[in-house]
Parts: C-alpha cells; sequence; structure tokens
C-alpha cells in the first residue's frame, strides 16, 4: 500500500499460502526466531524484537513484533521449519500525511450521477438504498465507488471523481430469500408430478433438493433423475410451484422441443440500445446470443463502442433485464466467425448428446461456449464444454466446422500420448505420502496451461485439502499447495 501523493510505501504484507513443514521433530528456539525476523525484515541485529508463541492450523508459530525506522514489522514463524509464514510492515501512526485531493465532485452529486444512471428518466417515486458511497485512489485517479439497491435491482457503479463519468457498472437482482414458513413438496409429490410427464412406468434413478439463485431470489428445487424406455432424462421440479421442466442440457434429453421465447433478437437489441442511451450508429461490433440460464431463456448482448464495453442480459420471454454491465476500458474480444462457416450451439450440443448416447454414457453438460485459437490461416474455432461423468469433470471441445467431439486432451495435444487419469492420480498420492483409502478425491481433471496440458488433482483428508498440477506428458509435477482449513 503506497501514499498516492509521493508513493511512499505505508503497508506492505507477504504471506505463505498451504506451505507444509519441513521434516524434522524438534522446534528452533526463541532466539533463533528473533534473529529469523531481523533476517527476513533485513533490519540489522541488535533491534529488541517482542516474541510469543501462538497456535495456527493446528501447528506452533513464533509471532514476532519491532519497530524500525518508522515501521512495525509484524511476523508469523513457523516453530518446526523456521520458515516465514506472514510478514507486514507498516508505517507507525502519525508518520504519515493524507495525500492532497484535488477538487473533484461530491458524494451527493456521485449519486445524483448513479441515480441517472438507474433512472434515466427520473428516480422520484422508486425506492432506493445506498449501502456504499467511497472515496479510492484507482488507476493514476480518485474514484467514487458506489452500492445501492433500486426497485429491487443491486447496482455497483465506479464513478471518475475527477468529471463523473462512469468507469465501470454492473447490476443484478437483489437476492432474496423464501421466508423459512414456506411450504416444500414433499420427494414423494416431487416425483409423482414427473411421473405425470415422464410416464407411470418411469423408473425412478435419483432425486434430491437443490438450492439456486433465480431472477433474483433463492430458489429450492428437486433435480430428479428418471429411466424411460432405457433412455435416462432429468427434470427439474420447483419445491414451492411444482413446475416442472425438462434440463436440455442434459445429455440424455432430447432438445427441448417448446424453447417459449417470445422475444425476437432485434427486440432485445433495442431493449438493450435504450437502457444503454446508445444508437445503432455507435455501435462498432456486437454479439447477441439465446442461452438458458438458471432455468430460463435469455438473451446475452455484448455491444462494443470502440474500447468499450457494454453486456446485457435479457429475460427471452418477458424482456425484463437479468443484469446490466459497462466496461469503459475493455480489451474487444475477436469477433465471432461467420454463420456460414460455423455450426450453431444447438447443433453443437446435439453432437455432445450423440456423441455420449453412441457410448451408452450418463454425461450432465454444464456450460458450451464457442472458443478460438491461431492466428490467420490457421485459427480454428470449437465449442469447449463442461462435462461431468460420474461425479468428474471433463472437457470435451467439438469442432465448430466439422460438428467432431472429442476430449479436450485429444484435440489439443493430437500426437502427444497423455499419462491417464490413473496414473496422475497415483502421482499425486505419491507426491504428498497418502494412500487412496484415506483421501477424499475432489478432482482429476485435464486442463490446458499456456499451451501444456496438465492434470490437475485435488485431495482431501478431512479439513486438509492437497492440490497439484503434473505435466500430462511426463509426469512432472509442476505445482502443489497443501491448504489448512
Amino acid at each position: 500500500l503506497f501514499d498516492a501523493a509521493v508513493f511512499s510505501l505505508i503497508s506492505s504484507k507477504t504471506e505463505l499460502k498451504g506451505g507444509a513443514p519441513a521434516s524434522g521433530s524438534s522446534y528452533i528456539t526463541e532466539e533463533q526466531a528473533k534473529a529469523i525476523a531481523l533476517d527476513a525484515a533485513g533490519v540489522p541485529a541488535g533491534v529488541e524484537v517482542a516474541l510469543k508463541t501462538v497456535s495456527e492450523g493446528g501447528r506452533k508459530m513464533y509471532e514476532a513484533g519491532f519497530d524500525f525506522e518508522g515501521f512495525r514489522y509484524t511476523l508469523l514463524i513457523d516453530a518446526l521449519s523456521g520458515g516465514i509464514v506472514k510478514l507486514s510492515k507498516t508505517v507507525l501512526d502519525g508518520t504519515v500525511q493524507a495525500p492532497e485531493i484535488p477538487s473533484i465532485i461530491t458524494e451527493e452529486q456521485a449519486k445524483e450521477i448513479a441515480l441517472a444512471f438507474a433512472f434515466p428518466e427520473g428516480a422520484q417515486g422508486h425506492e432506493v438504498r445506498f449501502d456504499k458511497v467511497q472515496l479510492d485512489y484507482v488507476k493514476g485517479g480518485f474514484v467514487y465507488e458506489l452500492e445501492f439497491v433500486a426497485d429491487g435491482t443491486e447496482y455497483e457503479l465506479d464513478i471518475s471523481a475527477a468529471d463523473g463519468t462512469i468507469l465501470d457498472a454492473e447490476m443484478g437482482a437483489e437476492e432474496k430469500v423464501l421466508p423459512p414458513t414456506t411450504a416444500f413438496l414433499t420427494r414423494e409429490e416431487a416425483v409423482a408430478k414427473v411421473r405425470e410427464q415422464a410416464g407411470q412406468d418411469a423408473f425412478l434413478l435419483e432425486a434430491d433438493i437443490e438450492k439456486e439463485f433465480i431472477n433474483g431470489e433463492i430458489r429450492y428445487f428437486y433435480e430428479i433423475e428418471m429411466k424411460v424406455g432405457g433412455r435416462e432424462y432429468e427434470y427439474f421440479v420447483d419445491a414451492v410451484t411444482g413446475e416442472v421442466t425438462l434440463n436440455d442440457g442434459y445429455a440424455g434429453n432430447p432438445v427441448d422441443p417448446n424453447p417459449g421465447t417470445s422475444l425476437t433478437e432485434e427486440q432485445a437489441l433495442a431493449i438493450a440500445l435504450k437502457s444503454f442511451s446508445l444508437t445503432e450508429e455507435q455501435i462498432t461490433s456486437q454479439r447477441i446470443k439465446l442461452e438458458r440460464e438458471d432455468g430460463h431463456l435469455c438473451y446475452e448482448i455484448k455491444l462494443y463502442v470502440g474500447p468499450s464495453e457494454y453486456k446485457m442480459e435479457i429475460d427471452a420471454v418477458s424482456g425484463k433485464i437479468l443484469e446490466r454491465e459497462i466496461d469503459i476500458e475493455h480489451e474487444q474480444e475477436l469477433p465471432a466467425p461467420s454463420t456460414g462457416t460455423v455450426i450453431s450451439r444447438d447443433k453443437a450440443l446435439e453432437a455432445l448428446k450423440q456423441y455420449f448416447a453412441a457410448q451408452n454414457v450418463t454425461a450432465r453438460i454444464d456450460e458450451l461456449e464457442l472458443e478460438d485459437e491461431g492466428t490467420g490461416a490457421n485459427k480454428r474455432f470449437y465449442y469447449e464444454a463442461e462435462v461431468v461423468i460420474g461425479g468428474r469433470e471433463y472437457e470435451y471441445v467439438v469442432d465448430a466446422v466439422t460438428g467432431e467431439v472429442s476430449k479436450k486432451g485429444e484435440v489439443l495435444g493430437a500426437n502427444k500420448e497423455l499419462i491417464g487419469e490413473e496414473k496422475a492420480l497415483s502421482i499425486a498420492l505419491g507426491y504428498f505420502s497418502l494412500s487412496e483409502s484415506e483421501v477424499r478425491i475432489g478432482k482429476v481433471k485435464l486442463e490446458e496451461d499456456d499451451g501444456m496440458l496438465i492434470y490437475e488433482v485435488e485431495l482431501k483428508v478431512r479439513s486438509i485439502e492437497y492440490t497439484v498440477e503434473i505435466d500430462a506428458q511426463t509426469g512432472r509435477v509442476i505445482e502443489s499447495d497443501i491448504d489448512y482449513d
């Protein structure tokens, strides 16, 4: 943390996250701990150090503190290994003058600008509650950070204190929790409602109650998997209203025959332009796509005016604005390829479903996004999918031209032999000296990181989480972490 006027240091902190203690059975002495503290801070020997013994995460620590040349130093030292776990350096009280703030707009003016953004036609008659109005020094200038709720919608705005320009804006429905007295359907009632739609011969595989944030409210629903005629289906049942919805993102399900949209792309675009006070002539590029989110269909719109990005999500049935965001300094994304050469998202989703059905594999498709890599003649487009199979996460890709489906590692690591999940798990267990019987396996996932294919493995032993990244070709451990909760 630096003084904004003269850029002198006010405070700093270094923290070692999840480091495992070194081998050995004896603790360092208090005198050794004091010497380690002074050496780590770059302070000469002889400075008086206050020391006390503490316990953190079940480990014995020394907490050291001392003052030197206008700064207060505080360190946390592992008593077993002598390693520095935390180091903070703070200016002593009374030694720093506050920076001189230039002539700027007032808090009240910042609030007026925020309300004009939320209600272009005037805020009179609307219910508004400001939760935060704070002046900060950000990226070389002073900025007002405002958080407020207006008519049930939460807003977060960054406003330039120099001229009142809105630098960043986000909005979303205020989170509301159903009262505890709300009566839920029983599990049996929810299953019965699904059978009314799927048929009385449908075989129940699984039924669990879940919680989601939908349309500004915490909603509860039953997630029910049924088997009908040798094929698996997944349904959502609203735990309060009993409304039944077929999950069209589930690999076993057919495409939803009745998407239920009533808003056209042109109408959605018109709503976005009016909300942002923009005209079509100002737009340098745009992206509009229809997708399902939190159980409902919505349009995701991205508009670009020079380097600025305007994002909005609109309910495809009601036309209600669900989210709105402005990014003044956005680094513009590459434009999507011609629709004549790329298959639609729905066709990519259907290709995935057919792929898993042919292998008789039950899979849940959580995300499906169009991506690109390479440049010029080597540029290629593909859909990247996050898929859950047997409780584990996998990444698959669908060629955006041919529709061919492959595991991500098979495409991005073409002609390169991988060690495989089981070998990666074995390496992770051996690296941490753990056995499979004592751990809970959280994730074994193949990913791409800076052009390298890696396996990310997560293991848990009670409250301790072990994470390791392994080169997917050589088996070399690249990075590891231990988190003591």
